[in-house]
């Protein structure tokens, strides 16, 4: 799956993204963030990616202009109750605090709520992590529970998400009037289309 909106490309990762997606893990402005701190071996990685369930977790490259910044991931999905766990991570510090992580998590949100028919994100953030506290804060998070020695666990509903801070609501109008989310989809994953095929909605669908 890849999902396209204006230069912002999100495409799911493969093995051969394992090893740039494991150095930006261990990067220590990564690591400094993340509850599990201890270096991630190759076979570590491996093993975890082969472990996913890949209908209840979706983990995503971000590339903007065609550079792979990051990763951005939904995970632990319950499609029945509509719940999910979202994170992300910028592996080129140099995109640290621009447009490209700000556009990747909005995009991913909307695809949530809006194409997936989610009702409820949750993210686990570090107390030290006061840029990403702000703005999960303005995207519609609330402060939902503890979450281990250092972290607080938010949830954002599609609610609040649809209900956001000035800073939010111009982004929210432009997706809306002037951009399309374009989803390009393997025939692994048809089983998604009568989700995202929502009326009012700014999707657009090509199978690979």
């Amino acid at each position: 799956m890849i999902i396209e909106c204006e230069n912002l490309k999100l495409q799911l990762i493969t093995e051969a993204d394992l090893e740039q997606v494991r150095e930006w893990r261990n990067a220590l402005h990564v690591n400094q963030q993340m509850e599990y701190r201890e270096m991630i071996q190759p076979e570590d990685q491996r093993q975890w990616f082969s472990s996913l369930d890949k209908r209840k977790n979706f983990y995503f490259k971000i590339l903007i202009s065609g550079e792979a910044i990051g990763v951005i991931h939904l995970k632990n999905i319950d499609w029945e109750s509509g719940s999910a766990e979202a994170g992300i991570f910028v592996g080129k510090e140099d995109h640290i605090g621009t447009l490209a992580p700000i556009l990747s998590v909005f995009v991913m949100m909307k695809v949530a709520f809006d194409g997936f028919q989610l009702k409820e994100l949750y993210a686990k953030i570090s107390k030290k992590n006061h840029n990403a506290l702000k703005f999960n804060q303005e995207l519609g998070y609330q402060l939902y529970a503890p979450a281990g020695e250092g972290f607080d666990r938010f949830i954002c509903t599609k609610e609040s998400f649809h209900s956001p801070l000035d800073s939010v609501s111009k982004i929210h109008q432009l997706i809306n009037r002037n951009a399309s989310i374009k989803f390009y989809i393997g025939k692994e994953l048809e089983w998604l289309l009568p989700r995202l095929q929502v009326e009012g909605t700014p999707f657009q669908f090509y199978l690979l």
